[in-house]
């Protein structure tokens, strides 16, 4: 919907920075911008796929999470490609990403929904390093790598990475419990 992709957390960057972002909403515009690279002197470049390149990474920061990231990679390994700090959020904590020749998550669901074997995609975890949750889970996983609620809250991650792109999480009970569980403890 327009609203999901105004909303989208992809974008957060792209709107602080004031970037004028194409929104496309047809199923045909993913094979539209295949071959239309350029429009009007303007390149086209998704903001789901790629690094965007828009800020420099804090090196300090990133060193600092770099031991969490792996350990986050190995708990979903299943699921994606590789966790990164995120150049595209500023409110959001997490979003997936793709690589620059990957297929959209958009175009997997066209695909799926049209009958279409789609292959298995695994896509790229971004964590934005700046956000008070993952300042907290770093700080759980510095103290206790071993804490059961540092695994649960790693898949929650994952699911509202799904969720923020319009997705459908894997085990939405569990998803609830652990949300309604955080609720509980406030």
């Amino acid at each position: 919907s327009m609203s999901a992709l105004i909303n989208s957390p992809l974008l957060e960057q792209l709107k602080s920075k004031d970037f004028e972002v194409l929104l496309m909403t047809d199923p045909i515009d993913e094979w539209v911008t295949q071959a239309l690279t350029e429009y009007d002197g303007k390149t086209l470049k998704s903001a789901e796929k790629g690094d965007l390149d828009l800020d420099k990474i804090d090196e300090d920061t990133k060193g600092k999470y770099e031991t969490l990231f792996k350990h986050i990679r190995a708990q979903l390994e299943d699921s994606i490609k590789e966790v990164r700090p995120s150049r595209r959020l500023i409110d959001s904590v997490a979003c997936l990403s793709g690589d620059s020749d990957d297929m959209s998550g958009y175009m997997e669901k066209i695909l799926k929904a049209s009958g279409q074997e789609v292959p298995q995609t695994k896509r790229v975890l971004e964590l934005n390093m700046a956000h008070p949750v993952m300042e907290k889970i770093h700080a759980m996983f510095e103290t206790d790598k071993d804490d059961v609620r540092l695994e649960e809250y790693i898949h929650l991650i994952l699911d509202l990475a799904v969720i923020s792109e319009g997705g459908k999480v894997e085990a939405p009970s569990k998803f609830s419990k652990v949300v309604g569980d955080l609720m509980a403890k406030v």
